[in-house]
């Protein structure tokens, strides 16, 4: 249900634990998708917030089938790069079911260091796809460092969100197939240049 959407992997939160560090996490070559046809899918990957001053690296992952979120990250100091992540929901129907977003980076705090490259996101087929194929902040978060770029984003409701555009950077992305290709809830102008439409 909408309460009871599974993690498959889900890291500590520092106010859980304090000082939690999950620096040198590497999460790579796993295939994940669902089991049955549900209302609700899953969850991949769950980054929780801490402050580690190494890299957590989630790389060359498929993600497949009912897919309410890829990866979420809340942590500063994340690699996301070269995964698939292919769902067979419908973009744009979020009431009973569907899915919200295959990459999802964001939290309450200031975050930095992010980069996501090279992924593929998006439906398994026209018609399907994330709500928000890449999520980017929460409004007013102050990041820094965060790059996008070398990803497919196809067949989402919107291609990429980005709701704090100051220190991101979305380049060289193919982007097609989407209902809104990038949205920028920002004031601020977000770098969006050289992409493939």
């Amino acid at each position: 249900t909408s309460d009871e959407i599974s993690q498959a992997i889900q890291t500590y939160a520092e106010s859980a634990i304090p000082g939690v560090d999950v620096s040198g996490l590497n999460i790579s070559y796993n295939t994940f998708t669902s089991l049955e046809i549900l209302d609700w899918g899953y969850e991949g990957i769950y980054i929780n917030p801490s402050s580690g001053l190494g890299i957590v690296t989630i790389q060359d992952n498929e993600f497949s089938g009912n897919i309410v979120r890829a990866i979420t990250s809340e942590r500063s100091k994340t690699t996301i790069i070269d995964n698939t992540i292919l769902t067979d929901y419908i973009s744009s129907d979020l009431t009973t079911a569907g899915s919200y977003q295959g990459i999802n980076v964001r939290t309450g705090t200031a975050q930095g260091d992010v980069t996501i490259n090279n992924n593929v996101v998006g439906g398994s087929s026209s018609g399907k796809g994330f709500y928000q194929g890449i999520r980017i902040g929460n409004t007013g978060q102050s990041l820094t460092n965060f790059i996008v770029t070398g990803n497919t984003i196809q067949y989402n409701n919107n291609g990429i969100l980005v709701k704090s555009a100051s220190g991101v950077s979305v380049n060289q992305n193919k982007i097609a197939g989407n209902s809104v290709g990038i949205q920028n809830d920002d004031a601020v102008t977000l770098d969006a240049t050289q992409n493939w439409w």
